[in-house]
């Protein structure tokens, strides 16, 4: 089917989906055995080839609307699968798809086979059109929220999940998490219950633990706590979409002290946090770091600072390796969040030098993001309680940044004015010693990538033990039970 050109692939498309055909198979005269082959056809063009079939099939509203009437009335699961599948693929085609498929109020009906999908495979097709949904815009995300079929899904999912296979709850997970993203952020109301049961699912990995975001459910399989049905086995990448969740929501003060008031919770955050210190595993340190960074500018914070969680050395370990460079960032802007809190003020006497190291590397840094960010570290370093030795010392680091770095800081004091009485100084370097970190850094940028590459706990002067050779082979281990310290 891929080798059609587009003009016949859209003559066989015309074909199965004729207006008088259509017109001839309403819901009160449906004959599934006359309709399945030519919705299993259909939906054999759309896997074959979803790139040329989606805006043909998703372009027309009378095949749209003719769903919205059968889709409801759909008993035999094979075929309720196939036009669950074909649903799925097409709402993840244009927006202007989506939006046929809401002015045709098409879910309506979806929300009523919710309950009476009993395969698995056609509750993972049907989770996934509406996780495509949800990502579509916010206002698709709140319809998805506000008209409680995300609460069916949940139940559903939640109900049968002893029994689902790992792609259906990985599709679940991703539905969540969607339905929690975009901007502007989803009311607070509709979104707590999927919260507790992200919470719980990375804390208790436990059937019976996510279920209590729901306590008025009936469950037609019963699961006994601790029991192997009760277990959680999320995979890789399925707990990126749930950190991925937990990070859209985790700058809500509301859920932000929910989190930090549950010891098993927090436990497990930095439990994971510490197992994926690898670059291999970086596409999961990137939400877990939201999370911290969210957590750390929350009213209360103080339950992050515990030594056994080794806040500090988790950050100064992803700034210290080039190969995590992607969420240097990410881990300057916890660093910022940490200088400007009251709590976590208390622990920094004790890594001074980590942060000046941390400083002398990123206010010469050639990429404006983070340049920014490290200008912020060293702002909340300046214009808070810390000694004035360690201020000095600060200054004296950022009188030789480059010129780019300083003009940075200057951009920062706009938003910070404690910052302003520093900048005298700052700036009053004779030039030639900011044009030398320049040229410093242009030489380095110059000798290309495989710089990346050398011993950099030499070049950090030790700061770190770690052999980061052997730390980029290392796998999670077999016995690794996460959110358990």
């Amino acid at each position: 089917m891929s080798d059609f050109d587009t003009e016949p692939y859209e003559m066989v498309i015309q074909a199965l989906l004729h207006t008088d055909w259509l017109i001839m198979h309403k819901p009160d005269e449906l004959e599934e055995s006359e309709i399945a082959p030519r919705v299993v056809a259909l939906r054999m063009i759309l896997t074959e080839d979803d790139t040329l079939a989606i805006e043909p099939i998703g372009a027309r509203m009378e095949f749209i609307e003719w769903l919205t009437q059968v889709y409801p009335h759909v008993q035999d699961e094979a075929l309720l699968r196939e036009f669950s599948w074909i649903v799925a693929i097409l709402t993840s085609g244009s927006q202007d798809i989506v939006a046929r498929f809401m002015q045709a109020n098409f879910f309506d009906g979806f929300a009523k086979q919710l309950e009476a999908a009993h395969e698995d495979s056609t509750l993972e097709y049907m989770v996934w059109a509406l996780g495509n949904v949800a990502a579509d815009s916010p206002e698709c995300r709140d319809f998805v929220l506000n008209s409680f079929i995300a609460e069916k899904v949940i139940k559903t999912v939640l109900d049968l999940f002893p029994t689902l296979k790992s792609s259906t709850q990985t599709v679940f997970w991703w539905f969540l998490r969607n339905c929690l993203g975009g901007n502007p952020r989803p009311a607070l109301a509709p979104t707590t219950q999927i919260t507790q049961v992200l919470i719980e699912a990375v804390s208790a990995f436990s059937v019976v633990s996510m279920r209590r975001a729901f306590p008025q459910a009936s469950w037609s399989i019963s699961v006994e706590p601790g029991s192997e049905q009760d277990r959680v086995e999320i995979a890789s990448e399925s707990l990126v979409e749930v950190w991925w969740g937990l990070g859209h929501v985790s700058n809500n003060d509301f859920h932000a002290k929910v989190m930090l008031t549950r010891a098993d919770f927090v436990k497990a955050l930095f439990r994971q946090l510490n197992q994926s210190l690898t670059p291999q595993r970086s596409g999961l340190l990137t939400p877990m770091l939201r999370v911290l960074g969210n957590l750390m500018s929350s009213s209360d914070p103080a339950a992050m600072f515990a030594p056994e969680y080794n806040c500090f050395e988790i950050l100064f370990t992803v700034l210290g390796n080039p190969r995590l460079k992607g969420l240097h960032r990410e881990s300057l802007w916890t660093l910022s969040n940490i200088l400007s809190d009251y709590h976590g003020l208390q622990h920094v006497p004790d890594h001074i030098p980590e942060l000046k190291k941390v400083l002398q590397t990123f206010v010469n840094h050639r990429d404006r993001a983070i340049l920014k960010e490290a200008c912020w570290v060293a702002a909340n370093t300046l214009t808070s309680t810390l000694p004035d030795s360690t201020k000095d010392e600060v200054v004296e680091i950022l009188k030789h940044a480059p010129k780019r770095g300083k003009a940075m800081l200057e951009e920062v004091a706009r938003s910070c004015s404690e910052l302003v009485p520093f900048l005298p100084e700052i700036l009053s370097e004779d030039p030639a010693a900011s044009q030398h970190a320049e040229d410093e850094v242009e030489d380095e940028a110059e000798e290309g990538e495989e710089d990346e590459d050398e011993d950099w706990n030499e070049a950090w002067n030790g700061a770190w033990d770690e052999d980061w050779d052997q730390c980029e082979d290392a796998e999670m281990p077999d016995d690794f039970i996460p959110g358990v310290f």
